[in-house]
C-alpha cells in the first residue's frame, strides 16, 4: 500500500494543522480489486462540456433516463480509490523527511497488516485501530500557509 498526500485536505480543525494522506491499494493488495474501479473520465472533453439535457431549478435532470444514458456513453478510465483518508496533525514546518518517519511510525508493519484485513470487510469498524489515532503534540493556530505546506508535499508518497 502507499500514502498518498492529498492537498485538497490541508486545513486547520479545531485549532489544529491538518493534512491529508490517502492510503492506495496496490496491485498485489487483496483489496485492490475493490478500489480499482472502472470510471467515468472526469478529463474528458465530454465530461468538461457537460450534459445538455434539460435540468429542474435545482440542476437536477428532468429525464432521469436521457441524462444515464450521457452519464453511461461518457469515456471511462481505470482508476484506483483511496480506500483509506488519514488526516496528520503537523506543526507545519515538517519536512518530508519527518512527515514520512511520522507515517511510517503510525502506519507500522502490524497495523498495515490490521488495516489489509479490516478494508477488505464488507463492514469496517476502525475503532480499535488506536495506532491510527497518535496523541496530539502539535501547538493549536488560527491561520495556516495551505500553499506552501501544499508545495512543500506535493506528489509525495510513503511505501508501506
Amino acid at each position: 500500500m502507499i500514502l498518498r498526500f492529498e492537498p485538497s485536505g490541508t486545513h486547520i480543525h479545531k485549532g489544529y494543522r491538518k493534512v491529508r494522506f490517502d492510503l492506495i491499494p496496490q496491485p498485489t493488495d487483496k483489496t485492490y480489486a475493490i478500489y480499482h474501479i472502472y470510471y467515468q473520465d472526469e478529463t474528458s472533453k465530454e465530461f468538461l462540456r457537460g450534459y445538455k439535457g434539460k435540468l429542474n431549478t435545482e440542476g437536477s435532470p428532468v429525464d432521469q433516463v436521457d441524462y444515464n444514458v450521457w452519464w453511461d456513453g461518457l469515456p471511462k478510465v481505470w482508476k484506483t480509490n483511496p480506500c483509506l483518508l488519514y488526516l496528520l496533525v503537523i506543526d507545519g514546518d515538517e519536512t518530508r523527511t519527518q512527515i514520512k518517519q511520522m507515517l511510517l511510525d503510525i502506519f507500522d508493519k502490524d497495523t498495515v497488516s490490521l488495516l489489509k484485513g479490516k478494508l477488505s470487510q464488507p463492514v469496517i469498524n476502525l475503532r480499535d485501530v488506536t495506532k491510527l489515532r497518535p496523541p496530539v503534540v502539535a501547538s493549536k493556530v488560527n491561520s495556516i500557509d495551505i500553499e506552501a505546506i501544499n508545495t512543500r508535499f506535493s506528489s509525495m508518497e510513503v511505501q508501506l
